[in-house]
């Protein structure tokens, strides 16, 4: 569904009605039945468990996984066998899929001016505090990877709420990595001036490029430039 939040139009909020049926009629819903989408379903959800925050991260982790990938971690046409996977299997390591993929541990935990930093340094910083604990080989998968893996602690900020203003802008930053932090915002619609005025208010070179600055440099570009504008034909950075 489409409609305005924050005063931004065409904001995309999305409704699983199947789901707000069973409200309506209990005996839809049997007592121990597991409900959700088992592609992303957390092992506590999979045993018919509680959702829990966790719930939440697992979820958001599948979603990471699916985008530097390009599939799922766990596939197959039987729900059970899904839910079974959810609980027990361990995923394939993202470079086993994607060999050209940096270590997804580097990137989650990198700071500004690292090789591996980009937006997804800056979603993780906005939500929890990432570090990297372990390193494991990679003969502890099957079949084994060419690549090193890592475990990664995250310590989740419990009051940090989605910034869909904040993350269009990083996004359109970090959109042509080769290119600066300015022409990348040019092309995403800012004028050139303004991106010019922001930059120097800030200290910044007006050559600096997306990967020299952090979440509060973003933050406070957001606050001078505004939301991305939008062009004729498109629609709004959904969440």
């Amino acid at each position: 569904m489409l409609t305005v939040r924050g005063g931004r139009q065409d904001y995309v909020k999305i409704l699983d009605f199947g789901l707000a049926a069973l409200t309506r009629d209990p005996r839809l819903a049997p007592k121990g039945a597991v409900f959700g989408t088992p592609e992303y379903m957390s092992p506590e959800q999979a045993r018919g468990e509680d959702a829990t925050s966790t719930s939440d991260l697992y979820a958001l982790g599948i979603l990471f996984y699916e985008m530097c990938t390009g599939r799922l971690p766990f596939r197959s046409s039987d729900r059970d066998t899904l839910l079974e996977m959810q609980r027990t299997a361990p995923p394939p390591p993202p470079r086993a899929l994607r060999p050209d993929l940096p270590e997804l541990a580097e990137r989650i935990v990198a700071a500004p001016g690292d090789p591996a930093y980009g937006a997804l340094s800056l979603l993780v910083a906005h939500f929890a505090r990432a570090r990297i604990v372990r390193a494991v080989p990679p003969g502890a998968f099957v079949p084994p990877p060419k690549v090193t893996s890592a475990v990664v602690a995250m310590e989740v900020d419990r009051a940090a709420r989605p910034r869909p203003d904040l993350f269009a802008l990083v996004h359109s930053g970090f959109a042509h990595r080769r290119k600066t932090l300015k022409r990348n915002l040019v092309m995403a619609g800012y004028e050139a001036e303004a991106v010019d005025a922001a930059l120097a208010g800030l200290g910044l070179d007006p050559r600096v490029r997306a990967e020299r600055l952090g979440l509060a440099e973003f933050g406070a570009l957001l606050e001078v430039l505004g939301p991305a504008p939008r062009r004729p034909g498109t629609r709004a950075h959904p969440d």
